[in-house]
């Protein structure tokens, strides 16, 4: 799953020496940690880079698909450059469990070329600057292995630089409280736009769109058995809550139906017109908000690709609703969030000059239809993760039959129940 507090890391400079030292340890690259090797990364002139001071962003047992380090490049010219670098999993267990040598570079391609893409063409199509939506922090640097070969896949000296947005004001929202509703606004609108520029790149530029997703944004992980054999366990984990008991047949019909098929070919599915880029991991720890003096959101990116699929835009609308706003959104704003992300997504598509003539509002209610029954596990499963307390917290090791906990904390309790009352009242289970 994804990665709590990723990118909220400890800013202050390492003392004199510390950074390089750290670097060493913790950089899984099979080759020396050197300033030369970043200004080759950063396209920098030799000798640029004046020192490094690097460090860890997360706690273990915070961050499961990847090392994420922040690090500062104190430069000879009085700059310095400050980043997020995300390295390769630590352990053999990690890289198999997110099919790391393919979703690393998945997710290069998703900031190198697809977001350029999508920019490029806003542009194209007269959007004005201040206008153009750019959800993702800046991208400065990538490499996939040694040799810089993609066919072959990412190894242990894979990196991928980014700016890191705390140092820009960029702030994460509280992921056990959920993000209030002008926070939840800005979030919905800006996918709707994100969305709707990888639609109009299908309609207006189909080879270009083509040769950016054949092949490159197709999911794969878990298959149909060990689908199964982890919603079985979390489905006997239900059990124990008395007040899902109302809920537990259809619960367990629903999921019996989904894992007849792998995640492979159930986030494959396209159904026009609706068919776009799905992040597939889009919940209150992979974005963060600009605010401004009185705490209201002015900006948000988000980020984390590695799940990246063309698919259901749907997908990422009703699990971030059903994962990322408090309580009581999710009992009172559903409908008015589903209707500013239609909204959003037609009047952009409107800018960028395509018709609009197939995208009715009938077919997007059809589609939150047919997609949302085959949420509702993938919901519960993060609100475990997100619940869970302390003691309750999954570490991966080395060991292949490593199996995670579930979260019986009454908050893990209060929002599955949330999520099943509104899911059961919209004839989702």
């Amino acid at each position: 799953m994804s990665h709590a507090q990723q990118y909220l890391g400890l800013m202050d400079r390492s003392p004199q020496g510390v950074g390089e030292r750290f670097a060493m340890e913790n950089i899984p690259w099979t080759e020396p940690v050197t300033s030369s090797k970043f200004e080759d990364l950063l396209g920098l002139n030799k000798g640029s880079v004046e020192s490094i001071s690097i460090k860890n962003m997360t706690k273990p047992g915070q961050n499961f698909g990847s090392s994420l380090l922040s690090i500062e490049l104190a430069l000879r010219d009085g700059q310095t450059l400050y980043l997020v670098g995300k390295f390769m999993p630590r352990t053999e267990a990690q890289k198999a469990a997110f099919d790391s040598a393919k979703t690393f570079v998945k997710e290069i391609h998703a900031y190198r070329s697809i977001n350029v893409e999508l920019i490029k063409l806003q542009r194209e199509r007269g959007v004005p600057e201040e206008e153009v939506c750019d959800p993702m922090p800046r991208y400065y640097g990538s490499r996939v292995n040694m040799a810089d070969d993609e066919s072959s896949g990412a190894d242990d000296n894979a990196v991928l630089l980014l700016q890191n947005l705390t140092r820009s004001g960029y702030q994460m929202g509280d992921q056990k409280k959920g993000l209030d509703l002008a926070h939840a606004r800005l979030l919905v609108e800006k996918v709707a736009q994100f969305q709707a520029s990888a639609v109009s790149l299908r309609l207006l530029k189909p080879q270009v769109f083509s040769s950016l997703i054949d092949g490159k944004c197709t999911f794969a992980g878990m298959g149909a058995e060990a689908n199964r054999q982890f919603s079985n366990s979390l489905m006997e984990h239900f059990k124990s809550f008395p007040e899902v008991a109302p809920y537990y047949d259809r619960l367990r019909a629903t999921n019996d139906r989904v894992c007849d098929i792998s995640l492979e070919k159930l986030w494959a599915e396209v159904v026009e017109p609706y068919a776009s880029l799905s992040h597939n991991d889009l919940w209150v720890n992979n974005m963060m908000f600009l605010n401004d003096v009185s705490g209201n959101p002015t900006s948000v990116k988000f980020f984390d690709f590695q799940t990246l699929t063309y698919s259901s835009p749907v997908r990422d609308l009703i699990f971030f609703l059903y994962t990322s706003v408090r309580h009581d959104l999710v009992r009172n704003s559903v409908d008015e969030l589903t209707a500013l992300y239609y909204e959003s997504f037609v009047a952009w598509l409107k800018k960028m000059g395509c018709s609009t003539e197939a995208f009715t509002e009938t077919a997007f209610r059809q589609e939150i239809d047919r997609v949302a029954p085959t949420e509702v596990m993938h919901i519960l499963l993060l609100l475990n993760v997100l619940c869970a307390d302390e003691h309750e917290k999954f570490t991966p090791s080395d060991e292949p039959d490593s199996s995670p906990s579930f979260s019986s904390s009454e908050m893990y309790r209060t929002k599955a129940l949330i999520t099943l009352q509104d899911f059961d009242a919209r004839g989702w289970l």
